[in-house]
C-alpha cells in the first residue's frame, strides 16, 4: 500500500474518530466530516467513505439522511 494511504486511516481512525464522538465542530471541513460520520452511524448501511462520497456515489450507498 501507498504510505499516504496508511496515514490518512490512521489519523481518522486514531485521533478524528473518538473526537467526532465527543466534540462538536463547527468550522469546516471537520464539521462535514463530523456530519458525514455520524449519518453512517444512524445509517450504517450509507455514507462508507469518511472522507469523500465519490465511492459512496460509485456503489450506491451515498443516501441522504
Amino acid at each position: 500500500g501507498q504510505p499516504w494511504a496508511v496515514m490518512s486511516y490512521w489519523t481518522f481512525a486514531t485521533l478524528l474518530h473518538p473526537l467526532f464522538h465527543t466534540t462538536t465542530f463547527r468550522r469546516e471541513p471537520l464539521a462535514y466530516l463530523q456530519r458525514r460520520h455520524l449519518c453512517h452511524h444512524a445509517q450504517p448501511t450509507t455514507k462508507y467513505g469518511p472522507v469523500t462520497p465519490l465511492c459512496d456515489h460509485i456503489f450506491g450507498t451515498e443516501h441522504e439522511a
